[in-house]
């Protein structure tokens, strides 16, 4: 069995940089410590960090009851949007993808969604974070919503960054630590937790599960001679069970 988790609470994240600054900040002349470090941590290092890379963190998925003759949903709080609407029926018949449109030309073809006879939705838009579907629901189902997850932030000293691996939460402190060492002027020391950040972060892109999908292209046709001898299908490469998607 594995380890227990140690988290990392917000307060312990603020504790180690100033500890590591040497409590340079502790004069409070200005703004008190806690709102400099949270304003570090929640607006400038954490949006460096998802800023950098795929993370296979940065996606979210969310699975929702869609009850019968519903035609506008609530926006899961922990979505950014929705890239990618499925509803799921549980028979291969009716589930699929619901295909976005953008508001204005959604709402030009399907004005009041409610007036439409009860049906399986075809096409969503959402405004204001409201999805809405161009007909009632005719049964009570589900969708599926994947998206770029929402991140909180970091609030209540007992806060915890849990979409981190909870052996990576040092690299919010290496990053805030040298940010305050900018801030107080000591350009050496900076340098230094700076550097600590940017490896640490690299290093955990090199290890993680998305740096592996950087060069997979699932369902790539590659028509050469070979393979056109092999399927036998040139031309139609698309009825070979082995071939997922066009190229």
């Amino acid at each position: 069995m594995g380890s227990p988790r140690e988290e990392v609470t917000f307060l312990e994240l603020k504790t180690h940089v100033r500890k590591f600054t040497g409590d340079r900040l502790a004069s409070n002349q200005i703004q008190s410590q806690d709102i400099v470090l949270g304003t570090l941590i929640n607006e400038i290092v954490v949006p460096d960090l998802v800023g950098r890379h795929d993370w296979f963190f940065k996606q979210a998925m969310e699975t929702s009851p869609l009850a019968i003759n519903t035609y506008t949903f609530q926006m899961p709080p922990t979505l950014q949007g929705i890239e990618l609407l499925i509803l799921l029926a549980g028979t291969l018949s009716v589930t699929g993808e619901i295909i976005h449109r953008q508001p204005t030309t959604f709402f030009a073809n399907f004005p009041d969604p409610s007036l439409y006879v009860k049906g399986i939705p075809a096409f969503y838009t959402w405004v204001n974070r409201q999805v809405w579907l161009n007909c009632p629901t005719q049964a009570a189902w589900n969708v599926r919503m994947l998206s770029l997850r929402r991140f909180d932030k970091l609030v209540q000293d007992g806060d915890i960054p849990t979409w981190m691996d909870d052996d990576r939460h040092m690299l919010l402190v290496m990053g805030a630590t040298g940010l305050v060492y900018q801030i107080v002027e000591d350009s050496k020391n900076a340098a230094v937790w700076l550097k600590l950040y940017e490896q640490g972060v690299e290093a955990w892109w090199l290890n993680t599960p998305g740096k592996s999908d950087e060069n997979v292209a699932l369902g790539r046709f590659d028509p050469t001679e070979q393979t056109r001898r092999m399927i036998g299908r040139l031309g139609q490469y698309w009825t070979d069970p082995r071939v997922m998607h066009n190229p």
